[in-house]
């Protein structure tokens, strides 16, 4: 037989249910936080690249050197989209990595 419960020692479903959604709302939270955050850096990553090498065009675009000015056109494009590629894969690998999901 067993022993009889207490109001001491027994916890009411409605109170274990109420625990539980405020412990899952905490984590829901948090998670969207990690979420924003990642979402804002890798962001910030895609803007920078994209402005240097936005940059190192004009600067190719507006140089006189026959030589030189294809040389940092193609190396600004290279770092502008490549920065961007790599700054978005990066994001989709931490994702992976977090949730799992393939």
């Amino acid at each position: 037989m067993r022993p009889h419960r207490t109001d001491q020692f027994y916890e009411s479903p409605a109170d274990s249910n109420a625990a539980r959604g405020a412990q899952l709302e905490a984590l829901s939270r948090q998670i969207e936080r990690e979420t924003r955050r990642d979402t804002l850096r890798t962001l910030l990553v895609c803007v920078l690249c994209s402005a240097i090498g936005a940059l190192g065009m004009g600067i190719a675009v507006a140089s006189t050197d026959a030589v030189w000015a294809p040389v940092i056109f193609s190396g600004a494009m290279l770092f502008g989209y490549g920065g961007v590629a790599v700054a978005l894969l990066r994001a989709y690998r931490r994702h992976l990595e977090r949730t799992g999901d393939w």
